[in-house]
């Protein structure tokens, strides 16, 4: 049994000094990592976030000049929706005024003036015979001294008032011709007034929708812009920690991978002879 324990001491303390050298070799190589992970964590991650909290900053400051012209838009929108709205009442208005006038123009107006002409008619068929009458007392001037000579016969002029009031009509006839036209003009604008308060208001409910969702990011954003904040300003004490961490786990790997290269060349080193002559020694005090 000693003899086994003895032959197999050698090759386990090899063994060990190969793993404890590799495994020297291995924290060195931790440590070298571990410095360069602090060079990264100080040189790279943290100007990276820093970077990110400004770049935050300023998406949050573009996004409220943006929320702004927006407002700035949907008030304008809503102003030209509103003048939309007040043109499409004031045409309908204008064409019930036009529908009044062309009513008077047409209907109201040309009645008045055939039967004002129907009337001149009778009239001046009575003054013809009232001229005639009249006309007669010229022949009997020398006995009465009454004499009838007008300037304009009475028939004649109120032939000459009907005669006036014929283009009357016909202008009347025009103008009414002239505001049916209008009125058909009116009623397409109208509807096209009508389609743009419709465009407008439609236009405007998007940009609304677009205003919250700005909001919303916004909002987003100035949580980012705060976990960014609280993150650059805990960054040099979470790296200091997380190197500690490391550097206590690489010193205890250290000290155990030093405390077995020890152990293996102790092993190593061991001379049988010596133990044996040791250990004869130790059985004759026994016996």
């Amino acid at each position: 049994m000693t003899n086994w324990i003895t032959r197999l001491r050698r090759p386990l303390g090899n063994f060990f000094v190969l793993f404890g050298v590799a495994g020297l070799a291995i924290g060195a190589l931790g440590a070298l990592g571990l410095v360069r992970l602090n060079q990264v964590l100080q040189q790279e991650l943290e100007p990276a976030i820093g970077r990110m909290h400004d770049l935050t900053v300023d998406a949050q400051e573009a996004l409220v000049a943006y929320q702004q012209a927006l407002g700035r838009t949907i008030d304008t929108l809503e102003t030209l929706e509103s003048a939309s709205h007040s043109a499409a009442d004031t045409l309908a208005v204008t064409d019930s005024v036009l529908g009044s006038v062309d009513g008077l123009l047409s209907v109201d107006l040309p009645s008045v003036l055939t039967d004002t002409v129907s009337a001149l008619e009778s009239a001046g068929r009575s003054a013809d015979v009232i001229d005639f009458v009249l006309g007669g007392l010229n022949a009997i001037a020398q006995l009465t001294g009454v004499s009838y000579e007008p300037t304009l016969p009475l028939g004649e002029a109120i032939t000459n008032v009907q005669d006036s009031l014929s283009p009357i009509q016909e202008s009347l006839t025009d103008v009414s011709a002239d505001l049916v036209t209008a009125r058909q003009n009116l009623t397409p604008l109208r509807e096209d007034m009508q389609a743009l308060e419709t465009g407008l208001a439609d236009i405007g409910a998007a940009l609304e929708d677009g205003h919250r969702a700005i909001s919303r990011y916004e909002g987003i954003l100035n949580e980012a812009e705060l976990a960014l904040a609280a993150a650059q300003e805990g960054a040099p004490r979470l790296r200091g920690r997380v190197i500690l961490v490391l550097g206590l786990a690489l010193s205890w790997l250290a000290m155990s991978q030093l405390a077995l290269l020890v152990q293996g060349a102790q092993m190593v080193a061991f001379d049988p002879t010596l133990f044996q002559s040791r250990l004869d020694a130790l059985e004759a005090k026994v016996k």
